[in-house]
């Protein structure tokens, strides 16, 4: 949430599920963090189709690519955003790779 906020997006989401307001879950690689947070999402959400993630990390791209294998049922697409520690090149295992998001297109 915190993080969010600061990058001015926090608006575009109905809600946020992290470390912030989920300490005891397993950090990154584990995929703990995704896997609580689609659960998190079917329940509340009906009909869910797809699932998105945006990850800046390679650290974080291995943790969402770690809970896809473990979700059945509904599609993960990982997306890797250039705007993090790591280079594009480290981002390679997301779906899909993006130097920003400033004209992301769903």
């Amino acid at each position: 949430d915190v993080i969010l906020k600061r990058v001015g997006i926090r608006e575009y989401f109905d809600n946020v599920w992290g470390y912030d307001s989920n300490p005891a879950i397993s950090k990154k690689p584990a995929p703990d963090i995704y896997l609580g947070a689609f659960k998190a999402a079917m329940a509340q959400y009906e009909g869910i189709q797809e699932f998105f993630v945006f990850e800046d990390s390679q650290m974080g791209i291995e943790s969402a690519v770690g809970a896809r294998s473990l979700w059945n049922g509904v599609p993960v697409r990982v997306f890797g955003v250039g705007t993090g520690g790591d280079s594009m090149e480290m981002l390679n295992e997301a779906d899909e790779v993006f130097e920003t998001l400033k004209n992301f297109n769903f």
